[in-house]
Formats: C-alpha cells, structure tokens, sequence
C-alpha cells in the first residue's frame, strides 16, 4: 500500500509496482537532503504542538474547554477545535480556523510517518519507502494490515513531502501569532 487514500496517485502506484515482489532489494540509504527534509517536517510540527499546548491552557483557563489530567497529542487539535467553536464569532474567523484546524490534523499522520517508521530511498526514484513492523501504527495511518513479510509500508514521492513541508510551515506562521492572539484575547 502507498500513502493512505488522499496521496495515491499514479505515479505512487507504478513506483509501488517497480518495486516487484521483493521491494527491501531496491531500497538505499538515505541521502543527507532526505533527512533534512524529514527534521524540517518533524520539527516544524513539534512546534505547532507546542504552540497548541500553549493555546490550550490558556482556553482552558478561560473556561472554553474543561480541563484535563493528561492531553495526548491525538487530542490537541480535537479539543482546540472544541474551544474554537465556542469563540464569539465577532473575535475569531471561526470557519478559517476550524478549516485550519482540520488541515493540521491531517499533517498529524504525515508526521507520525515521518516520525515512527523506518525510512529508505527507493532506488531510481526520488521517493521514501517507510516501513513499520507495527499492525497499530499501519491501522493508525490507514495503510492497512501487514502485507508482505508482516510488514506495513508507505511510499512518499520527495516532491509531496516538500509540499507537506510547505503545508506545516504555513500551519506554524499562522498559529505561532494565532495563539499569541488568544494569550492575549483571553489570559485576562
């Protein structure tokens, strides 16, 4: 399986397809851009987490979701969304926040692919072939169960992960002063 539903397209498929019957025979290490590539993703997104954190406390201070003992990171963008909506419309873009919102949770999967599983290059192609051992985290990603020799596997084309790169970085310079907004709309 390549990417999960919204990234296949054809071009995922026919390096899937050239990979033949044993696909660990065309794969290669890393270049030095490839993991560049793959920190700038992963970092980027561990700030937004951290500026979700942010926002969280101070909306849970200002009443808009209760609190909670322990917030996992699947929930950050959940329970920002509930506050979201029970912003005063004349404050807050509601529906460009929310649709942000969703579009980050998105990126969420990407990054745990990028972050958990086990990476090469596919030889011939500028594409990562990420690899998991775990049937929870291939269910997680909607790849499927384990296929061949009990494993799960994505195919990411370098180009797509650029445009992710792009996507998170847009989601960072929109929520580093989003929730600069809300300290200040709502730490009163």
């Amino acid at each position: 399986m390549t990417l999960p539903p919204p990234y296949e397209n054809e071009t995922l498929k026919s390096i899937e397809a050239s990979l033949g019957d044993n696909p660990m025979s065309r794969l290669e290490e890393l270049q030095a851009n490839d993991l560049a590539l793959i920190a700038k993703f992963i970092q980027t997104f561990n700030v937004v987490e951290f500026n979700l954190r942010r926002a969280l406390s101070v909306l849970i201070l200002a009443g808009l979701i209760p609190p909670k003992k322990r917030i996992l990171p699947a929930d950050l963008v959940l329970l920002t969304t509930a506050a979201v909506e029970k912003m005063n419309p004349a404050t807050e873009n509601i529906p460009d926040t929310l649709a942000r919102l969703q579009d980050l949770e998105i990126r969420r999967q990407f990054r745990n692919l990028l972050a958990h599983w086990a990476a090469k290059r596919i030889h011939g192609a500028d594409a990562l072939f990420l690899m998991s051992h775990d049937e929870r985290d291939a269910n997680q990603v909607k790849v499927g169960p384990l296929g061949w020799d009990y494993a799960a596997y994505a195919i990411v084309r370098l180009s797509d992960l650029l445009d992710q790169i792009q996507r998170i970085v847009d989601h960072d310079r929109w929520l580093a002063p989003k929730t600069a907004e809300w300290l200040k709309r709502y730490s009163r």
